[in-house]
């Protein structure tokens, strides 16, 4: 269900959005927020039934009184009234992939089982996404020690898994049917 409602304030809030002229901005304070309020000390605080929503949004206030526009600022004591602040990050989710798909950005997720250097992350980008501008992509990176070595690229709904634990599976998987 909350997949669901997440969906339909990403889509509101995406419409104010596009209305306003702000898609980039309020994805910038919208992604504030969530980590400011992602810790679960905070985001317990603010989905605790004995704290008055008044309060929760004052407190709202006092965290973002500057740093937040008013639009995104009301979409937050929105989520308190409706108790949805719990869902903030599938919400955000909804919305970054919506502006991304307005502005044409791309996204890359690059996990590997070590760290890589600037420079190969550049490589990989320019391998996988040649026919965009740096400033028409958003690279994410992760260090992940479970691939054993390798890497694993997405871009978009495509995946490239070039580590040793995929290859580790495919074979599993080969013997299996043999």
């Amino acid at each position: 269900m909350s997949n669901k409602v997440a969906k339909r304030y990403g889509y509101a809030l995406y419409r104010v959005a596009m209305e306003e002229g702000k898609g980039e901005a309020f994805l910038q304070e919208v992604s504030q927020a969530h980590e400011v309020l992602k810790e679960e000390d905070r985001l317990r605080v603010f989905t605790h039934p004995d704290i008055s929503p008044k309060d929760k949004k004052d407190l709202l206030a006092r965290i973002f009184q500057d740093s937040l526009s008013r639009e995104v600022l009301n979409f937050l004591y929105v989520l308190i009234d409706k108790k949805r602040l719990n869902i903030l990050g599938d919400i955000l989710e909804v919305y970054r992939d919506l502006v991304y798909e307005e502005e044409a950005i791309e996204q890359i997720e690059i996990r590997s089982a070590i760290d890589l250097s600037q420079e190969k992350i550049h490589d990989l980008v320019r391998a996988y996404a040649p026919h965009k501008r740096p400033d028409q992509l958003v690279i994410k990176t992760q260090v992940d020690p479970d691939l054993i070595g390798g890497l694993v690229i997405q871009v978009g709904n495509q995946v490239l898994d070039l580590s040793i634990l995929g290859q580790l599976k495919a074979l599993e998987k080969q013997m299996k049917q043999v």
